[in-house]
């Protein structure tokens, strides 16, 4: 079974990876002191996956960017328990693959949903994504 290289951002999102989704990921760091040192730590380890856990919208699309110049192979995953539309069309315009909406999720979901991500590689983005997405999709 391929394994999958993490890091994320988030406690409770590595507790969740770290117990009942030993099966697919190796969790490389969790890192919750800010975006410079998660940007470095993503520069230097080049996971496969990056779960950014989505905090104050108006930073994501920067650190997105950013996080996609320093590992441009890293699926890069932008995970929030509310949806802002705006700050959605700015992550996946900045270059996230994938956006989770976790408000209504339960951790094994969240987790099975991450599985689809990397194994798969199914894209997955809050309903409200859907009107910007599709003109994208098309051209």
């Amino acid at each position: 079974m391929e394994r999958f290289k993490i890091i994320v951002n988030s406690q409770t999102l590595a507790s969740v990876i770290g117990t009942q989704g030993r099966d697919t990921f190796d969790l490389l760091d969790i890192l919750i002191n800010g975006d410079a040192s998660f940007l470095e730590q993503a520069r230097r380890l080049q996971p496969d996956v990056i779960v950014y856990r989505v905090k104050e919208f108006s930073r994501t699309a920067v650190l997105v960017e950013r996080l996609k110049r320093a590992c441009p192979s890293t699926t890069i995953v932008a995970y929030a328990l509310s949806e802002h539309p705006e700050d959605v069309a700015d992550a996946i315009n900045a270059g996230a693959d994938s956006f989770i909406l976790g408000e209504n999720l339960s951790s094994a979901q969240v987790l099975q949903v991450l599985k689809l991500i990397c194994r798969d590689r199914v894209c997955f983005f809050p309903e409200s994504a859907a009107g910007f997405l599709a003109p994208r999709v098309l051209q």
